[in-house]
């Protein structure tokens, strides 16, 4: 809080010094002139984004009114780098099922139409994924429409956002943080995504924070006592012995990463923070005779320390984790983290790693105010 009001009184002079003499005035309007985003930079901002399929359309883009029913994984301004492929996350209630988006602006002749990449297991996420241009000279803070539509191409909702396409920054937006990783205060990188590419850079697997993969499974188990279930018979055709019980039970297991965050300190160390979410099945508490499954919840809470190389100016940041905290009783600490490539601008961080010919990247953003998903 004291920093944030630091931030705020910083940012705030004397209103006397803001005024403007006319002089100043007429010097700074053809600044802002210039400044204007035309239509044809729009447009070809548009052509130069990259999806696994679109098509163009001429025209407006269908119309709808805000709803407020379509949330999406940012906030007013979706942040990111030359060349970066990211997915985009897109929540809705159960009961619409998504197939696509519309893609427009106000100030172009055309819109693009995208369909789906995915659907998560949770069936109230979609994903489409978009590849931004690796050119540096492409306009930023461009005002988009992202129009989701059904099955019918009825569009449901439209979110508008500000697409910034940010240079690696290094020593103009330092990331690292006072203090050492027993200070208390809130992160500074917050995991958005994970994305694992194949050998042809085309993405294969996504991840990220509050993403459910579940497994579907029917386990057997006796309803009776042991003098009665199971029962152990001969398989004739394969000339085994099994058992054979005589309840089955429905059951779903699941797994999902929460959140991680991401803090280097100026002192040459991090800390990495995470938590899971972790859904398996209980045999021994299942109710087999109402046929109704019984779970083990927990959540797994990991701390991960260890040092770091960077300096201001720095392309390249290794950085390698020494210890770990949790509390499970068997010292099993989470899922780990592989280290990589690390770069980063003023509000994004990438790790990059190559696994056995395929590429990893991990995605985070600057802060973790913020929610999952916003209007």
């Amino acid at each position: 809080m004291v920093m944030l009001a630091s931030l705020f009184y910083a940012s705030c002079s004397d209103p006397e010094e803001e005024i403007a003499t006319p002089a100043q005035q007429q010097q700074q309007q053809p600044k802002q002139e210039e400044e204007q985003i035309t239509q044809a930079e729009i447009e070809s901002f548009l052509e130069s984004l990259g999806f696994t399929t679109s098509s163009k359309v001429i025209g407006a883009a269908p119309t709808t009114t805000n709803t407020s029913i379509i949330k999406m994984d940012s906030k007013d301004t979706i942040y990111t780098m030359p060349g970066q492929k990211i997915p985009v996350r897109i929540s809705h209630p159960e009961a619409i099922a998504l197939h696509g988006v519309y893609i427009a602006s106000k100030n172009s002749t055309f819109y693009l139409d995208v369909p789906l990449d995915e659907e998560e297991d949770s069936d109230t996420v979609s994903v489409i994924i978009i590849e931004f241009p690796e050119d540096e000279d492409v306009p930023n803070d461009v005002p988009l429409e992202i129009i989701p539509y059904d099955q019918s191409k009825n569009p449901v909702d439209i979110v508008e956002r500000i697409i910034t396409i940010e240079k690696q920054k290094n020593g103009g937006c330092d990331f690292l943080k006072d203090g050492d990783t027993t200070s208390i205060g809130p992160p500074e990188w917050k995991w958005h995504y994970t994305v694992v590419f194949d050998h042809n850079g085309d993405p294969k697997f996504v991840n990220a924070p509050g993403r459910v993969f579940a497994a579907n499974q029917e386990p057997t188990g006796c309803c009776e006592d042991g003098t009665v279930c199971p029962i152990l018979k001969k398989d004739p055709v394969t000339n085994t012995w099994k058992y054979e019980y005589n309840s089955k039970v429905k059951a779903q297991t699941s797994y999902s990463i929460e959140f991680e965050f991401f803090t280097f300190f100026k002192d040459g160390t991090f800390r990495r923070s995470t938590m899971e979410n972790i859904r398996n099945f209980n045999a021994q508490t299942t109710d087999w005779c109402g046929h109704i499954p019984a779970y083990n919840t927990r959540d797994s809470y990991v701390d991960y320390y260890g040092t770091h190389d960077y300096v201001p100016g720095d392309t390249n940041i290794r950085y390698i984790t020494t210890r770990s905290a949790c509390d499970d009783p068997n010292g099993i600490c989470g899922y780990g983290s592989r280290p990589g490539d690390l770069k980063f601008s003023c509000h994004t961080m990438t790790i990059t790693a190559g696994v056995e010919g395929t590429r990893e990247e991990r995605m985070y953003r600057r802060h973790s105010a913020s929610p999952v998903f916003n209007d």
